[in-house]
């Protein structure tokens, strides 16, 4: 994820095709709060970046799919800093598809693009969905 939001980033300073882009939503989902912990300081670089370039506006959704309730609580507290950002949610579960076409504005859709990458079984929802939406997107399967 870090990689490609750099890259995405940096590719917008150099080809002029990418100036168009203004919303990124990044949804990741994990088994394992450690896993997103590792990384959080990733994220918060990403995040700085797009902060200064004003005109790239970044969400992240992070959920968090092992534990129960009581995980939920140890969670927060591994992701102090990323809970801090008001340009990211935490959550339980997995990701809904439902969920993130609300993030999508009507009058965008022609113009989104989402990148997926997951197992099937998480993916087909999402895949289904954009494609009756009208939603262009790729998708990158890996098995667990």
């Amino acid at each position: 994820v870090h990689y490609a939001m750099k890259r995405i980033i940096d590719d917008r300073n150099i080809d002029s095709s990418w100036h168009s882009l203004r919303y990124i939503n990044v949804v990741w989902a994990s088994r394992d709060v450690s896993l997103v912990a590792s990384l959080e300081e990733n994220f918060l670089e990403i995040l700085r970046v797009t902060d200064k370039s004003k005109d790239i506006h970044l969400s992240i959704d992070i959920y968090i799919t092992g534990g129960g309730k009581e995980e939920k609580n140890k969670n927060q507290g591994y992701l102090k800093a990323l809970s801090r950002s008001r340009n990211v949610r935490l959550a339980s579960g997995r990701p809904t598809a439902e969920a993130v076409m609300r993030f999508i504005p009507s009058d965008e859709i022609s113009s989104t693009c989402a990148h997926l990458c997951g197992p099937t079984s998480m993916l087909y929802p999402f895949q289904k969905a954009f494609y009756s939406a009208g939603v262009d997107y790729h998708d990158e399967v890996f098995h667990l």
